[in-house]
């Protein structure tokens, strides 16, 4: 795949740094249904609908608050190892840089910077994002209050046109997010699995 300004990580040294430090706060393999997160001091972890990310004024919104934190450029890895890119990719944080991505990019990726400091997760099959955070990076990344920032995915796991078994998990996944994430002690590991019920979504 031809990128115009993301840069894969090729080292297999670099690949696994990266893993290490997204792992101290979410980890997984979501081709297998797997995915926890582990609760980091001080942290929110908040649920919206993808499109809430990639409208023209919120990624400038993102990149702004992405430079306004130090982040010339972030991490993207990919959780769903469905990929036929490398697992790990640097992503300028310019909006040359997130169009590259989501243009080229379908698949769950995690993105962060630092040890983490923060990370958002890219559900793209399941149509949310996972902004987690200190509370003022989070409200400033979403433009927004955490709870009205849910109210589609809230929406969505009451909605009578999606199937009940992804209504199930998007209502497991505010529970999880906005109840045990938010009431844990850090290093606690919140489970937020998948689809992982004995039914399985209708075609």
């Amino acid at each position: 795949m031809d990128f115009e300004v993301i840069h894969p990580v090729e080292s297999p040294d670099h690949i696994r740094r990266y893993r290490e430090i997204i792992r101290r706060a979410i980890e997984g393999n979501t081709g297998k249904g797997q995915l926890q997160l582990i609760k980091q001091a001080g942290w929110i972890a908040v649920p919206t609908h993808i499109g809430d990310l990639y409208a023209f004024e919120d990624e400038d919104r993102l990149i702004q608050t992405l430079l306004d934190h130090g982040y010339q450029e972030f991490i993207a890895v990919d959780l769903s190892k469905m990929q036929n890119v490398s697992d790990v990719l640097i992503i300028p944080a310019t909006v040359l840089g997130m169009e590259d991505f989501k243009y080229n990019i379908f698949g769950w990726y995690v993105w962060f910077a630092g040890k983490p400091d923060w990370f958002i997760l890219m559900a793209n099959t399941l149509d949310f994002i996972i902004v987690a955070g200190q509370p003022d990076f989070v409200r400033r990344v979403l433009g927004c209050e955490p709870e009205q920032a849910s109210i589609d995915i809230r929406e969505m796991s009451e909605s009578e046109y999606l199937d009940p078994v992804v209504r199930k998990y998007y209502a497991h996944l505010l529970e999880q997010l906005q109840i045990t994430y938010l009431q844990s002690e850090p290093g606690t590991i919140v489970n937020l699995g998948l689809l992982d019920w004995d039914e399985t979504p209708s075609a």
